[in-house]
């Protein structure tokens, strides 16, 4: 199963795929990947886009999409339940709630209080900035859920089954030209920060705050300055490890430190949105393209990235029911 962006769904089951498209004009969409959900092995596919519109949609390419019956800004899913985020009219997240695949019967969750951190690639010298909320984005990864808000200098971690978030960061609030992603890692939370769509930093933070590791290291005394441009994207492997894609090549990094253990050439122009394909496989998206890698990190092996290009054929248009309920 495999999201691109906000105004098309590409699924991909086995060796073929579907592409369906809105059929309505749909608002702009936020500076970041798309998240999609899938319960019961695809037959019914949950897709939030940032804006609201959280829709249903059946494995099979006519299969009419519907309403969710509860408005989120953005939603995921943690085994057999669904994550969802709820803004406020400013887009400032209030509350977490998770339900089963029905979606009708909402728990919310407490928030923790961030704690403070520091990344060092903000703009105000130590002086907060102003917050401005632009609503809660999730992701995933092997080791938990991210709700990340860029606006308001926030980061939560929800770990697996959890009840209610494990901790939260407080940060200097991203601009509206920055692109932030954050997924969960057993030690806390890899922050990846693209200011004003050029500037890159990887940050590995622990939930109390302190950095673990970062990418350019402020103490090397190599010229590193190409690591610090063109940021696409980034994917948690396992409890070791995680890669970086930034414009012209991919990194192997360590975890915690993020040390470069290995660099792949490649080009990654755009961001990149990654999702599992098995074991130690993820299948890796430019946004706004169709085209497909598959990336293979075995344990002890050098990275490998494949272009594939499943047949995908033209689905009926995503055309919403009515909101039930």
């Amino acid at each position: 199963m495999f999201d691109i962006n906000p105004q098309r769904l590409i699924v991909v089951h086995g060796a073929e795929g579907v592409r369906r498209e809105l059929a309505a004009d749909s608002p702009g969409h936020p500076s970041a990947p798309v998240v999609l959900a899938a319960l019961d092995e695809a037959k019914d596919v949950w897709v939030g886009n940032g804006e609201g519109r959280v829709f249903s949609v059946g494995a099979d390419a006519s299969t009419p999409a519907q309403a969710f019956p509860r408005e989120c800004f953005d939603l995921t899913t943690d085994g057999d339940r669904l994550i969802g985020a709820q803004v406020d009219g400013n887009l400032a997240l209030t509350t977490l709630f998770t339900t089963d695949g029905s979606g009708q019967k909402w728990e919310p969750m407490p928030l923790p209080a961030p704690v403070s951190a520091t990344h060092g690639y903000g703009y105000s010298e130590g002086l907060p900035l102003p917050e401005s909320p632009d609503g809660a984005l999730l992701d995933s990864s092997p080791f938990g859920i991210t709700v990340v808000e860029k606006g308001r200098g926030r980061v939560y971690v929800l770990r697996s089954g959890a009840t209610q978030p494990e901790g939260a960061l407080q940060v200097e609030p991203g601009h509206e030209q920055d692109l932030w992603r954050a997924l969960a890692t057993p030690h806390g939370v890899l922050l990846l920060l693209i200011v004003n769509y050029r500037l890159t930093g990887l940050l590995h933070f622990a939930l109390d705050g302190t950095l673990l590791g970062s990418l350019p290291r402020s103490d090397s005394d190599e010229d590193e300055d190409e690591l610090t441009w063109g940021g696409a994207g980034i994917c948690v492997l396992d409890a070791d490890r995680a890669a970086l894609f930034v414009q012209d090549k991919m990194l192997l990094v360590s975890l915690p430190g993020l040390e470069v253990l290995e660099t792949l050439e490649g080009e990654w122009p755009r961001p990149v949105s990654v999702t599992s394909a098995g074991r130690d496989r993820w299948w890796v998206g430019p946004e706004d393209r169709d085209a497909l890698f598959l990336l293979t990190a075995e344990p002890g092996q050098p990275l490998r990235i494949h272009a594939t290009n499943p047949p995908v054929s033209p689905g009926a248009p995503l055309e919403l029911r009515e909101r039930v309920g």
